[in-house]
């Protein structure tokens, strides 16, 4: 996330806009990365020093296994007295949450990955509209190559903006 604040949409987790809802639920993300809003790391020490210990892990798997990356992140901030009481403490805690919880790279390969097949998804549907529409085939075949009902494939090709032909 580039900006420092970002407002999360509920209704943006969905494909269309159905219009019925009465309520917008938002939720404002705010980036405590290293060089982001400062004013709230100079106001809480604790969350800049983890803010110190997430860009540590962040700058050191690029070189090396995540694993490998937290481990020497963890030691650092213990020698340099970052989060040095906690990390004691709480250690292997830390180094399992690292390892199981958010990984920024998987999620972003993942988006990246279902983006790319929605597209595919939404071109082979346009080029189906479009053969349908020009009479290459019919209502009934290009619902069969989409997998939709005869209903769901006139009602789909519809909202696209493509012209459903006639058939007699």
């Amino acid at each position: 996330m580039a900006e420092e604040r970002r407002t999360l949409r509920l209704s943006d987790a969905f494909e269309t806009d159905t219009g019925a809802g009465e309520y917008e639920w938002t939720a404002t993300m705010i980036n405590i990365n290293s060089g982001k809003n400062q004013s709230i790391m100079d106001s809480c020490h604790v969350l800049y020093e983890y803010v110190v210990f997430v860009a540590k892990i962040k700058r050191y798997r690029d070189s090396m296994e995540l694993k490998e990356a937290i481990d020497l992140a963890v030691r650092e901030c213990i020698e340099e007295n970052i989060l040095r009481d906690f990390l004691e403490q709480h250690r292997r805690e830390v180094c399992d949450m690292c390892l199981t919880e958010f990984d920024e790279k998987k999620y972003e390969d993942v988006l990246r990955e279902e983006g790319r097949e929605e597209g595919l998804a939404e071109g082979r549907k346009k080029e189906v509209f479009m053969s349908v529409q020009e009479g290459d085939y019919g209502i009934v075949r290009g619902a069969q190559k989409l997998n939709l009902s005869v209903e769901e494939f006139e009602k789909e090709m519809s909202a696209a903006g493509y012209q459903i032909p006639i058939e007699v």
